[in-house]
Order: structure tokens, then C-alpha cells, then sequence
């Protein structure tokens, strides 16, 4: 039988979303939302914004804008996180859909 401990909480980071109708604003709203209620559930994320961040000082800020896929890997291994939060929302009247998977 293995047993894999892992060395603390599941790490998450969450570059963004593709938005249709959402203002940046919506989006960095329910991003900081979506780390509040990982959290609570033990699971560590990064936001956009500290993905932003940490991508700028290690000077690949660019990684940041790679289409969904083509770089999930590299980003994932320089962020030294488990998985990546990708997904879309969209306004529809007055609700916000969100559509997510790691």
C-alpha cells in the first residue's frame, strides 16, 4: 500500500477568466471570492493578481496572456502550484455565470 502525504495544502492559482459581458472589476471580485471560499475548504489559491505578479518578477508577465492549454504546464511549474483554476463567465441580465475546472 503507498500513502502520499502531501507537505501542506493543495496549491492552486487562478490567472483569470475569459469574460463576455464582465468587467475586470466582476472578474477580480469573483476571483477574490473564489480564494476566500477555496480557503475555508483548505486549499490554497494564488488570484490573478498574485499570479500576475509572481509571473512579472520572474520577467514571463507575457505567460500571463497564453491561450487556454498552450502553456497551462509551464505556468503551473513556474508558479510551484498543483493545478491552474481556468474557466469563462458571463453576464446573462443581472447574474454572473461562472464555468470552472482545474
Amino acid at each position: 500500500m503507498l500513502t502520499v502525504v502531501a507537505a501542506g495544502p493543495p496549491r492552486v492559482a487562478a490567472p483569470g477568466f475569459i469574460r463576455e459581458n464582465v468587467t475586470p472589476a466582476t472578474e477580480k471580485l469573483v476571483n477574490e471570492q473564489l480564494a476566500v471560499d477555496f480557503a475555508r475548504q483548505g486549499v490554497e489559491v494564488m488570484t490573478s493578481a498574485q499570479v500576475q505578479a509572481a509571473l512579472d518578477a520572474q520577467k514571463l508577465g507575457d505567460l500571463a496572456d497564453c491561450e487556454a492549454g498552450s502553456c497551462v504546464l509551464e505556468i503551473r511549474t513556474v508558479l510551484g502550484v498543483d493545478a491552474l483554476l481556468l474557466g469563462s463567465m458571463a453576464k446573462l441580465g443581472e447574474a454572473i455565470q461562472l464555468d470552472a475546472a482545474w
